[in-house]
């Protein structure tokens, strides 16, 4: 355990300082490895309690297995996020709301993400449920 994580750490130091080796294959793969640096299109963007409140207003409910699959995901990733339908709630606690958008594409950056209903016949990558 201890080699592997100094081998990975040296290899992160050669990516940073460019020490590649200078051939074309070699500083391909340091720039995929290493990735682009995130610009500032990538800051978070807090949102108001008015414009929460906007959004989940107008968004439609979610089907009862994705409520599930969401709050396990984010309860599994350590965020204390409890169901609505349990009362009472504890004080100050992180509720899921049953309601959300479901966008067919969304921008990060550079990179433009779809759902699989925007291009069925061009999706090549296969999400699965962890869970199931």
């Amino acid at each position: 355990m201890l080699r592997q994580l100094s081998r990975r750490g040296r290899v992160d130091a050669m990516l940073k300082d460019g020490l590649t080796g200078g051939d074309a294959s070699s500083n391909g793969l340091a720039q995929i490895l290493q990735g682009k640096e995130e610009s500032a299109d990538y800051a978070h963007m807090p949102v108001t309690p008015a414009q929460i409140v906007e959004i989940l207003q107008k968004a439609p409910m979610l089907p009862p297995e994705h409520y599930t699959a969401l709050l396990k995901h984010l309860q599994f990733t350590r965020r204390q996020y409890h169901d609505f339908r349990l009362l009472p709630h504890p004080p100050n606690a992180l509720i899921l709301p049953p309601r959300a958008e479901l966008p067919l594409q969304m921008q990060r950056g550079d990179r433009t993400f779809s759902c699989q209903k925007s291009h069925e016949g061009n999706s090549a990558i296969k999400f699965y449920n962890p869970y199931s």
